[in-house]
């Protein structure tokens, strides 16, 4: 049987049940961009039957990101217009809320840190503007328990940082590579000015296209993985 007798034959069924399907995707910005893409166009396509309905659950900033980096730069948002028919927007924590579940969260799987109750609270502060709601609660606190799993010496304040860049600013994230020696130094020159980190992590931004609203919060979060804050200029 033929792709279209087939589908045919699905809608006339679809179209006489009496009985809806809801499917439920969830965790879609966890996928590839590409992979994506691809989600959504069959959903809006080959998905479009009668009384089949999607719930597609996703954090709207790294969506948003991500169809823009294949193609769909500065039509994102009309992009998945034509996909999503009825958004329903997580409603915000109250800001002490948002902060005692992220100092919750951060305790729970960085206990043995240094400098703790210092710690937590330039995190709180650091990522408290960028996630507002009760999934990205819960989906950094999945992500946090990855920590103690690496069996790698990192500083847990950098891995928190360095997740969240990836999770929400994924284009500034695929560039820190590139930007290593300027960033970090070499073998023969570990150390650079404070100046100078800050006209890279400038340059970097530029580069990644980063909206107004986001620079200042981008800029704080990549200060704080390599500008030194005392009074000695190293790079951390």
């Amino acid at each position: 049987m033929r792709g279209d007798q087939t589908r045919e034959k699905i809608e006339n069924l679809m179209d006489k049940s009496e009985i809806a399907v809801l499917v439920i995707i969830d965790d879609i910005d966890r996928i590839d961009n590409v992979e994506l893409c691809t989600l959504f166009k069959t959903v809006g396509n080959i998905g479009n039957l009668p009384n089949v309905y999607y719930l597609l659950a996703y954090d709207k900033i790294s969506v948003s990101d991500m169809v823009e980096e294949v193609g769909f730069t500065n039509k994102s948002i009309s992009f998945i217009a034509k996909i999503v028919q009825y958004p329903f927007l997580a409603s915000s924590l109250e800001n002490l809320e948002l902060k005692t579940s992220i100092k919750d969260a951060f305790e729970q799987h960085f206990k043995d840190i240094e400098n703790k109750d210092s710690t937590v609270h330039n995190i709180v502060r650091l990522i408290s503007p960028i996630v507002k709601t009760h999934r990205a609660i819960n989906r950094l606190n999945a992500e946090f328990s990855l920590y103690n799993d690496l069996g790698v010496e990192i500083d847990g304040h950098d891995f928190i940082i360095i997740l969240i860049i990836k999770n929400y600013y994924p284009k500034v994230f695929a560039l820190l590579p590139s930007y290593k020696t300027k960033l970090v130094g070499t073998d023969s020159n570990k150390k650079n000015s404070n100046e100078s980190l800050k006209n890279t992590i400038e340059e970097l931004i530029t580069k990644a296209e980063i909206t107004e609203v986001d620079k200042n919060i981008i800029q704080t979060l990549l200060e704080n993985l390599f500008v030194d804050t005392s009074s000695s200029g190293e790079i951390y």
